[in-house]
């Protein structure tokens, strides 16, 4: 467990080594509903410093994150996130709310979803040109493929506004998403144009093995990917004093594997050009459709 009043206080210092135990005997009957043979039970508790007044309203926010990060292993059937509310009374724990979490997908092609209204059941972005470029790279002998999908929203979601509840949802998913084996480490915002509120209008998708960990700088906790961002060939080649080819013929004859992100980035700023540039049109088509 980690307690933050007990750090705080100093009597923690270092994450406690773990030790098998039985379930306390209070969880013990909700995990066994829940849970079955395999599976993780999270205790939250000693709530504090929230920005949510109510257990409901902390799951459901919480649905965002944990859906986003676990959507493919939900959507598949890999994994079943129950997400539940307890009341203790006179030492016994009630159940109070008992939510399973739904796929919060920000390239929106999963239908199923957090997402509000008719977008709920509908998805609301469909695939952008070829949709899915793959690259590759190769370590110890072996291809280890990256795949990137690309997609746009379609015309209902566009034209329902910014200040729309799918407006509102597009905002908060906005950015690339990393994905490493099916579960994300983070929405990376370094492509976007913070100034532009169509960004959110856009979708993008990197996903890759473990075997890729050092190339996309992947921290110990899994959280993010370090060398990961919008990486500009031209630009660092005319910073090292070399045209384009030399550099990267020098990175290729080092086997740097900076090769596969500068690559990946150059896709993404070019599909992102033709996006922005579809996107734009939408707009004016429901302008005009609207001063008739």
């Amino acid at each position: 467990y980690i307690d933050v009043g007990e750090i705080k206080s100093g009597k923690m210092t270092e994450v406690p080594e773990p030790v098998e135990k039985p379930i306390p005997s209070e969880w013990q009957e909700f995990t066994n509903k829940t849970i079955g043979k395999h599976g993780t039970l999270v205790v939250w508790k000693k709530f504090d410093k929230l920005r949510w007044r109510t257990s409901q309203s902390f799951i459901r926010n919480s649905e965002v994150i944990i859906g986003r990060m676990y959507r493919h292993f939900i959507k598949d059937g890999t994994a079943e996130i129950s997400l539940n509310a307890y009341r203790e009374v006179d030492g016994k724990f009630e159940n109070v709310y008992k939510h399973n979490a739904r796929p919060n997908d920000p390239i929106g092609l999963m239908a199923d979803t957090v997402c509000p209204g008719q977008w709920e059941k509908e998805a609301p972005f469909i695939l952008f040109g070829d949709g899915v470029e793959k690259f590759s790279a190769v370590i110890g002998g072996k291809t280890h493929n990256v795949e990137v999908t690309f997609t746009v929203c379609k015309p209902g979601p566009r034209e329902a506004g910014g200040n729309s509840p799918i407006g509102k949802w597009a905002l908060q998913n906005q950015g690339v998403s990393i994905v490493r084996a099916g579960r994300e480490l983070e929405l990376n915002r370094d492509f976007d144009v913070k100034s532009d509120s169509r960004e959110r209008w856009w979708g993008v998708e990197v996903h890759f093995p473990p075997k890729l960990d050092d190339i996309f700088g992947v921290t110990n906790d899994k959280q993010s990917a370090t060398e990961f961002f919008n990486r500009d060939l031209e630009v660092d080649a005319e910073l090292e004093g070399f045209s384009v080819n030399e550099y990267r013929e020098l990175l290729e004859a080092d086997d740097n594997p900076a090769v596969l992100i500068y690559d990946i980035a150059r896709s993404i700023r070019r599909n992102l050009a033709l996006m922005r540039s579809q996107n734009q049109r939408m707009k004016e088509g429901e302008s005009k459709r609207k001063r008739k």
